[in-house]
Formats: C-alpha cells, structure tokens, sequence
C-alpha cells in the first residue's frame, strides 16, 4: 500500500510544484508597456494612463476627462507618418505636416500652444514615444506654460 500512496503522491507533488512556480504574477507590469501622457502645469505634476490617438489627416494623442471646471484636454499633433526628432511646435493647425499641442483645464484656461517642442524618441509599428514641452496665451491674453511632458501612445499612422 505505501507503494502506491508514493506512486501517485510523487507526481502529485511534482504537478503541483510546477503549477505554483510556474505561473507568473499579472501584478507586476513594466513601464515600457503601459500608455500614458504626464506633464507639468503651474507647478502641479499630471498623469495620465491610456490617451487614445486618433487619426484623419494627421495623428492626434489625446487625454481628455472630467466636465465643467474639472474638465481638462491635452492634445499633440503630428504627421500621419512620424519619424524620431526634435520637432517645433507651430500655430498652424490646418497644415498636416506641423507639430501643434493644446491645453485646457476647466472653464479657466484654454491655450493653443504657439511655440515648443515635441521630441519623438521611439516609433514602432505599435507605439510611439516621445516627450514635449510647449506655451501659449488664452484669449485673455494670460501666459501658460506646459513643461516636462512625457507620453507613450498607440501608433496609428493611417
């Protein structure tokens, strides 16, 4: 009898080593894969998980949430086709072929960047990665700075 018990506890145990040691954690998760756009506004450090792009005649990363006067959007543009750089930021929206960025938090600010940059430092079929730093003036004629921004996007080029 004490064969058996043996013959069958042995790849019992065996099996259920290999069960636990085998399977990895989904807990751990690395940096390089997660998407997100974090930036600096007055001082105040924003991040954000997952900002979709979006396409037409150019390429659009986007974060946007909230509504009223917790509403806030941060948009970059770029080429359909974008390459690794450092790229000026432009005031010319409807011309596909420029960098442009825009910033707005609640009912209180609202600027088109003016001037900046957008570096792209990574471009894969999947992604693309890149950090950018931009200002502008509302309407109200009020200075606004965005700096120390960073993001990792899906990339979609058509």
């Amino acid at each position: 009898m004490t064969k058996k018990i043996k013959f069958f506890a042995i790849p019992l145990v065996v099996l259920l080593f290999s069960v636990f040691t085998g399977c990895s954690s989904d807990d751990s998760s690395n940096s390089n894969s997660s998407l997100f756009i974090k930036f600096t506004h007055n001082g105040i450090q924003y991040n954000f998980e997952d900002p979709f792009t979006t396409t037409s005649l150019s390429k659009n990363i986007r974060y946007f949430e909230g509504s009223d006067e917790t509403f806030i959007d941060i948009s970059l543009w770029m080429p359909l086709v974008s390459t690794t750089g450092t790229f000026n930021i432009t005031d010319s929206p409807s011309d596909v072929s420029t960098y442009n960025a825009s910033f707005t938090l609640g009912d209180d600010l609202d600027v088109d960047a003016d001037s900046g940059t957008i570096t792209i430092t990574s471009v894969s079929s999947d992604y693309i990665q890149g950090t950018f730093s931009f200002s502008g003036t509302t309407f109200e004629g009020t200075p606004v700075s965005v700096t120390n921004g960073s993001f990792r996007a899906a990339n979609i080029q058509d």
